[in-house]
């Protein structure tokens, strides 16, 4: 940002730095009224954005409150659409003339106000930032032409003046620049022979004599402009000067005559106005290699700062509790199922263990139930896999699916291995024996080697009443195990059936009359039932029925009635005439 009082030579400087402006056929050099504003001019380089402001916002000496209304609201935009770092540093402009020209009043009336500007910057930006102080119209000064006018233009690109050491920069701005001033001074008195020795007019080699005289004369003004702008107080923020500069850009010869002549009357000389050229002096390279390469000195604005960090320390606290919270999970899910798969291998060993005990020869069903449960049990197998699992036993370490499609097989190899060859065995031994019940033995033989179709019913009940030496809990967990175990037979294998068993049971069928078939059917099932309870006789004709009845070598109360030979019986001899028409209408398992 450019800032300064009018006529202060802002404008012209840029114009004539020699920097690139890309947009300066489409818009020209500067852009002006952007973001709403008509009060500064908007320069696009190739390398920054400089902001030109307009001279009444230094002073604010016309409509001072439309001036400063006009200020404070461009410093609003700016810390508005510029939150972290507004601006990367200021140059302050003051030309050569109004520090010859004016008294010393009114110089330190200027730096007053070019402080004042400062500071408002410090306060609205929240913001610290370089400064840069160019004296700026320097070929009014008598001899200034003639005495660099021999400079090619890399020469004149050069930087003239002093950048002040950052370590120096809590010292009084004064004193550095007088020993700087100084040297300064010195370098041109160095350059004076040689610049008369290549000069033959008179007139300008007078004018180069008097210019090292010139800028020495400068020193006082400078010195007061410094230390009423830049020194540094108790209770004030020390002001980042970087450095003071001379530059020259092109004005007019009017302005011209009236600086010679205050300059000459100081000096006690008399000096008339020089033919002047077209030509922009040290205002490249300060800009370039000074101005544009320290925009890294600006600070941050705090505030600004503070909220981001506080977000991203919210940002980097929450991606610490969502990376703690994952991995508490993942180590819990972990701990989880190694605790289960620790139980599954545990009750693996274990039904390794029971089957250790089960001798091949022992053909006794009883005897393997015990691991059949152990089998089925396991966690996450086929009994337990309806159960809830622990919702933290996921996050991608989930095991459950292999364990119980491992138990599932353990268990159904157990149930092939060991239940099938023994019910197998158990029936062959029935169909030779060729004992009551022999068509659901034949049947049931059958139903095992996937020879004839059956439903749930007629295996709930052919355990029920063939295994009615079993107590009821054995019973129903070896009903269980053989549902399921006809329910897998399809996707493993059906065994082999004794042909020469199947035809003997066959023709002993035969030749049993049907009525006695079904008979034994209907006995078959009615001891199953409630109808083997049947009645006691007492129950019937009542206490009184000792007076009516007498029973042979028995008393009354011992007389009972079956059920076969009641109206109880109904039931079974509809149910046995039912399927045993159905067995025949599908040929099985006689016909």
């Amino acid at each position: 940002m450019l800032i300064g009082p009018p006529g202060s030579g802002k404008t012209t400087a840029l114009i004539n730095s020699g920097l690139h402006f890309p947009l300066l056929d489409q818009f020209g050099a500067s852009i002006r009224g952007v973001g709403g504003t008509k009060n500064c001019d908007w320069w696009f380089t190739d390398q920054a954005i400089l902001v030109d402001t307009a001279g009444r916002f230094t002073t604010q000496d016309n409509q001072q409150a439309r001036d400063k209304q006009d200020w404070n609201t461009f410093l609003s935009l700016l810390a508005k659409y510029r939150k972290r770092k507004p601006i990367n540093g200021i140059v302050v402009a003051y030309s050569i003339e109004d520090l010859v020209r004016k008294d010393e009043a009114d110089i330190v009336s200027d730096a007053l106000l070019i402080k004042k500007r400062i500071y408002e910057l410090y306060e609205k930006l929240k913001i610290e930032f370089p400064v840069y102080l160019v004296f700026t119209k320097l070929d009014l000064l008598p001899g200034f032409e003639e005495f660099f006018g021999h400079l090619d233009s890399e020469g004149r690109e050069q930087v003239w003046g002093t950048t002040f050491k950052i370590a120096d920069q809590q010292d009084d701005p004064v004193s550095r620049y007088l020993v700087e001033h100084k040297l300064l001074t010195e370098r041109l008195q160095l350059k004076v022979l040689d610049g008369l020795k290549n000069e033959a007019d008179l007139t300008k080699r007078d004018s180069i004599y008097m210019f090292p005289r010139m800028m020495a004369s400068l020193q006082d003004r400078i010195s007061l402009l410094l230390d009423t702008s830049f020194k540094p107080t108790r209770f004030e923020t020390d002001l980042m000067l970087r450095g003071v500069y001379f530059t020259s850009g092109i004005q007019d010869g009017t302005v011209l005559d009236r600086v010679i002549s205050g300059l000459s009357a100081h000096l006690g000389r008399t000096r008339g106005a020089g033919g002047r050229q077209g030509k922009s002096y040290f205002i490249k390279n300060l800009l370039n290699d000074v101005v544009f390469k320290e925009a890294g000195l600006a600070g941050h604005n705090a505030r600004f700062e503070k909220i981001r960090s506080m977000l991203y320390l919210g940002s980097y606290a929450a991606l610490l509790a969502v990376c703690i919270g994952i991995t508490a999970f993942w180590y819990h899910s972990f701990t989880q199922n190694t605790q289960q798969l620790q139980q599954f291998n545990q009750a693996i060993a274990q039904v390794e263990e029971q089957r250790q005990t089960v001798q091949e020869s022992d053909h006794d069903i009883k005897h393997v139930l015990p691991i059949l449960n152990t089998s089925r049990d396991i966690p996450f197998g086929h009994g337990s896999w309806n159960a809830e699992r622990p919702v933290m036993s996921g996050f991608g370490l989930n095991q459950t699916g292999k364990m119980h499609a491992e138990s599932v097989r353990l268990y159904e190899r157990s149930l092939i291995n060991l239940l099938l060859p023994r019910l197998v065995f158990h029936l062959e031994e029935r169909l030779l024996r060729q004992e009551e019940g022999l068509f659901d033995d034949l049947k049931f033989y059958q139903v095992l080697g996937g020879e004839v179709e059956t439903d749930q019913a007629f295996v709930s009940w052919y355990i029920q009443s063939r295994f009615r030496h079993y107590d009821s809990a054995s019973r129903d967990t070896l009903e269980s195990h053989v549902e399921k175990l006809i329910s897998i037979l399809p996707a493993h294998y059906y065994p082999s059936l004794s042909s020469e068993l199947v035809q003997l049971a066959q023709r002993r069928l035969l030749q049993q009359p049907v009525s006695l078939r079904l008979l034994e059917q209907i006995e078959s099932h009615a001891a199953h039932d409630s109808v083997s309870q049947g009645y006691r006789l007492l129950d019937l004709v009542g206490n009184n029925g000792v007076l009516i009845f007498a029973v042979e070598g028995k008393s009354i109360q011992e007389v009972l009635i079956g059920g076969l030979y009641t109206v109880l019986v109904r039931s079974a001899i509809l149910h046995s005439s039912r399927v045993f028409w159905i067995d025949c209408w599908k040929k099985t398992p006689v016909f």
